[in-house]
């Protein structure tokens, strides 16, 4: 775990291999608690056999800044977790593989900025899983691929998602959802975005793509 006692915690990867089994990765845990894990270079990250990884839990405050390397996961991300503030940069030419849900903003609020590199996910939500949930993506530069169905917000009031694609490519191979919890949307101003099947509940915006 990174940032799990009161104060500031900071992993820094360029090389070499770092391998989590039958566990989880923690990145800012608690209230007072800032961690970052930084993944560059050469660097691998795996998070095997279920494992998952929680950047922003329990009211903690946590960021995942990957300007190459690949992070590679066979659970789940999540990125703010129980009330925590979690983010995730992707860039360069960086690799992040989820073998399960990428899940932004779940109890609490997350936050994925992609410029550049690929994303890969089987299952994509963006403040959708939980009561209190608040998450954003948005897509400037290079590929997002989502294996199976993306839900953009939720059924719940106090939930929110907001989905943008200002360039890149995203490739939905299931369907897309978005739910009409308030300020859930979607905006396509540039790039790609495509989609097996769309249901819209909320908002979509197209000015460009």
């Amino acid at each position: 775990s990174t940032g799990t006692a009161a104060g500031r915690a900071d992993f820094i990867q360029s090389a070499g291999t770092n391998t989590i089994t039958y566990g989880e990765l923690n990145v800012g845990t608690y209230a007072g608690h800032v961690g970052t894990y930084t993944l560059s270079g050469t660097g691998v990250l795996n998070t095997t056999l279920g494992g998952r990884e929680v950047i922003g839990m329990s009211s903690g405050r946590g960021s995942f800044i990957q300007t190459g390397g690949t992070n590679s996961l066979a659970g789940k991300l999540t990125l703010g977790d129980g009330r925590g503030i979690g983010n995730y940069s992707l860039s360069g030419n960086g690799k992040l593989t989820t073998n399960n849900t990428e899940s932004i903003g779940s109890g609490g609020t997350g936050a994925f900025v992609q410029t550049g590199g690929t994303n890969t996910a089987h299952t994509l939500f963006i403040g959708s899983e939980y009561n209190s949930s608040t998450g954003s993506y948005s897509l400037s530069s290079g590929t997002f691929t989502v294996s199976g169905s993306a839900t953009v917000g939720s059924q719940y009031a106090n939930c929110s998602g907001a989905l943008s694609v200002i360039g890149g490519q995203l490739a939905i191979q299931g369907s897309l959802t978005v739910r009409n919890s308030p300020s859930t949307r979607v905006d396509i101003s540039g790039g790609s975005l495509t989609a097996s099947s769309t249901m819209n509940q909320g908002t979509i915006n197209i000015n460009g793509g």
